[in-house]
């Protein structure tokens, strides 16, 4: 077995855009998002092509991707760790398309899902609320 490849790391970005490219036939032919079993892992990877094109700038390849696997993502529990990091990732490009006040809605309804998961997490550990973090 190989060693990882990291999606953010400049040197695998060739592996990952031919993943990302082979991601979206691959969805492309599930068609109506019924990925059964393999939902999960198609989410997984489609993680780390967001990631691999939102860090090389691909900011519409990153969009697309997302809008591609949100089908197989609707099948997955919405609170699980794998929706949760889907929708982390989908916060962060609206953050990026300077959407603020969207990105802030989203940013803000995931800490209420983590706090109810997590069981009240303080919210000064990921800076909101007053004083000093």
């Amino acid at each position: 077995m190989g060693a990882r490849r990291d999606p953010r790391s400049p040197a695998d970005w060739p592996f990952w855009r031919l993943a990302t490219a082979h991601l979206h036939c691959l969805l492309e032919q599930s068609g109506d998002g019924d990925a059964g079993p393999d939902a999960e892992n198609m989410t997984v990877a489609a993680i780390s092509c967001i990631e691999y094109a939102r860090d090389a700038g691909l900011y519409g390849l990153a969009k697309a991707t997302v809008g591609r696997v949100s089908a197989v993502y609707a099948s997955l529990p919405s609170d699980g760790q794998t929706a949760l990091k889907l929708r982390f990732e989908r916060v962060r490009l609206t953050s990026l398309a300077g959407d603020i006040a969207a990105a802030e809605a989203e940013y803000r309804a995931l800490l209420d899902i983590h706090r109810r998961l997590l069981h009240d997490v303080d919210l000064r550990l990921w800076g909101f609320g007053g004083g000093a973090s």
